[in-house]
C-alpha cells in the first residue's frame, strides 16, 4: 500500500522526533511518497536525506498542480495538491488536518492521521510500542495538533495491542 505524506507538519514531526520511523516504515509498511512542492517547503529535510531514508519524490503533472491551484474551499493549495495525488495514484492520503481528511472520505480517497504510520507499524510488530509512545509524546510536545486528548487516545490504542 501507498502512502501520501500530504502536510509538511507530518514530515516535521517525524525528522524532529525520530525520523527512524519513516525509513522503517519506508522499508516494511508504506511506499512513502512526497510531493515536491511540500518537500521544497520543508527546511529540515533535503531531497537526498528523503530518498536515503526511503522515501519517492513526486513531481505532480501540470494537471494536479493546475486543478491545485483553483481557487475555492478551504484547503490549502498544498492540501488540494495531496488530496489530487493520492486520488489520481489510488493512495492514502496521511494528514493531521481535519479538513483535508473530511474532504478526502468525503471523496472516497483513504487517508489515516500522522500518528496512525506507528499505529500500523506496531500492529505488524515492526515498531517497540515503548518507541511509539515516546514518539508521540515528543511529537505531541512540538505540534499543538497534536493535543493531549490525541496523545491519550494513541497511547490507549497502542497499549490495546
Amino acid at each position: 500500500m501507498t502512502a501520501v505524506i500530504s502536510d509538511a507538519n507530518i514530515l516535521i514531526d517525524y525528522i524532529e522526533s525520530n525520523k527512524y520511523i519513516l525509513s522503517i516504515s519506508c522499508k516494511k509498511l508504506y511506499k512513502i511518497i512526497i510531493p515536491s512542492p511540500i518537500l521544497n517547503e520543508i527546511k529540515q529535510l533535503s531531497q537526498e536525506e528523503a530518498v536515503n531514508l526511503g522515501m519517492e519524490i513526486y513531481e505532480p503533472s501540470f494537471k494536479q498542480v493546475l486543478e491545485a491551484n483553483q481557487r475555492g474551499g478551504r484547503l490549502s493549495f498544498y492540501d488540494k495538491l495531496c488530496f489530487l495525488i493520492a486520488r489520481d495514484k489510488n493512495c492514502i492520503c496521511t494528514t493531521n488536518d481535519k479538513l483535508l481528511k473530511k474532504h478526502c472520505t468525503n471523496n472516497n480517497v483513504n487517508t489515516i492521521w500522522g500518528l496512525e504510520i506507528m499505529l500500523r507499524l506496531c500492529e505488524n510488530n515492526f515498531l517497540e510500542k515503548r518507541v511509539a509512545i515516546e514518539t508521540a509524546k515528543d511529537i505531541h510536545t512540538m505540534n499543538k495538533l497534536i493535543t493531549k486528548e490525541v496523545l491519550n487516545t494513541f497511547i490507549d490504542k497502542i497499549k490495546k495491542l
